[in-house]
């Protein structure tokens, strides 16, 4: 049950910092939600190559915490669900070389963002 609860603060955390993250881009751009999804995937991609490379170098947190951080913050912080919604909203409005291009930039941008976080930690530390 512990585990359970864990899980279920972090995602109520993650999921508020990706409705501000959402926000704000949207604010910033006059069509954010396309942006805002990514900007969310490879900035939660980032900090999990990051948190990834700290727990195998300097910290090692409870199988608890490691589940509130990464299935609960993260977990709800980026979520393949959106990009989906996104793909699908994008091809039922006929703009299927705009849908392709952006699971293709959402893909290798996380990808990407992952390794750059490990390998960030990983020179930090």
């Amino acid at each position: 049950m512990k585990y359970l609860i864990a899980v279920m603060v972090g995602g109520a955390l993650g999921a508020a910092a990706r409705y501000l993250m959402m926000l704000s881009v949207g604010s910033w751009f006059e069509n954010g939600f396309l942006l805002g999804t990514i900007l969310v995937n490879v900035v939660g991609a980032l900090l999990l190559g990051g948190l990834i490379e700290i727990t195998n170098q300097l910290w090692s947190p409870s199988p608890m915490i490691r589940m509130f951080l990464i299935t609960g913050i993260l977990g709800s912080f980026t979520t393949f669900s959106a990009i989906t919604l996104d793909f699908y909203t994008l091809l039922g409005h006929g703009e299927i070389l705009v849908a392709t291009l952006y699971v293709f930039v959402t893909c290798i941008s996380g990808i990407t963002a992952f390794f750059g976080g490990l390998f960030l930690l990983r020179a930090l530390l």
